[in-house]
C-alpha cells in the first residue's frame, strides 16, 4: 500500500472520529429511590413570613395533593385547589443526590430537594400556588400504603 493511500485512510478515520463525537452534555441517569415508591398524601405545608415559620394543614391552605410514585419511574398525582379544581398529572420521575425530578406528560420538568424525616414522612421543597399567590414552601407528605 503506498503512502498516499495510507494517509488517506488515516484522514478518513480521523474525520469519522471527529464527526461522531457528541459534545452535548449528557443528563445524569435518574434512579428509583425505593423509599419513595408508593402513594403519598400531603399533610403539612411549612413556609416563612419574615423570620417566622408558619405551618399549615392542607385544609387551612385550601389545597390537597396525593401522588403515587411507581417503581417503573412513572407517577400519577391528583391535586385539588382552593376553588375545588381537580388536576390530574402523569409523567416520569427519578432521583439523584437528594433531588427529585418530575417530568410531566406535557414536557414540563420540576426539580426539588427532598429528604426523609424521622417519622417516615418525606419533605419536598418547592413553589406552591395558594389562594394568596405563589410561595416557596416545604411540603410534607405521609405514605399511605
Amino acid at each position: 500500500m503506498n503512502k498516499f493511500a495510507s494517509l488517506l485512510i488515516l484522514i478518513i478515520i480521523a474525520l469519522f472520529s471527529i464527526t461522531s463525537c457528541d459534545d452535548s452534555p449528557t443528563e445524569p441517569k435518574l434512579v428509583v429511590d425505593q423509599k419513595l415508591v408508593g402513594t403519598w398524601e400531603l399533610n403539612k405545608i411549612i413556609t416563612s413570613v419574615g423570620s417566622q415559620n408558619i405551618e399549615l394543614t392542607p385544609e387551612q391552605a385550601g389545597i390537597s395533593s396525593t401522588v403515587t410514585f411507581k417503581s417503573d419511574l412513572t407517577f400519577h398525582s391528583i391535586s385539588i385547589d382552593a376553588d375545588s379544581v381537580r388536576t390530574e398529572d402523569t409523567g416520569t420521575w427519578g432521583t439523584l443526590n437528594g433531588e427529585l425530578t418530575i417530568k410531566f406528560s406535557d414536557g414540563e420538568i420540576k426539580k426539588s430537594e427532598y429528604k426523609f424525616l424521622d417519622n417516615g414522612d418525606v419533605s419536598i421543597d418547592q413553589k406552591v400556588t395558594l389562594k394568596e399567590g405563589e410561595i416557596f414552601a416545604t411540603l410534607v407528605y405521609t405514605k399511605q400504603d
